[in-house]
């Protein structure tokens, strides 16, 4: 992930179109092989910031999204 978050970063500045599309492709792959909401969180190392109450209220709001 480190190699990927990197890449993406120099490509982003660097304007290299091509290969920002492709590094985004890639992420947007790992997240649909995710899953669910705390896979995804332990793949990319991201913390749930939410409550308990919030975390419930969107996942009612995006209830459609089976998240």
């Amino acid at each position: 992930m480190d190699d990927l978050h990197e890449l993406f970063m120099a490509t982003n500045y660097l304007e290299i179109e091509s290969l920002l599309n492709g590094v985004a492709k890639r992420v947007a792959d790992i997240i649909k092989a995710c899953m669910n909401v705390e896979v995804i969180r332990q793949t990319f190392g991201i913390n749930n910031d939410f409550a308990a109450q919030q975390e419930e209220e969107i996942r009612k709001l995006n209830s459609w999204n089976h998240i």
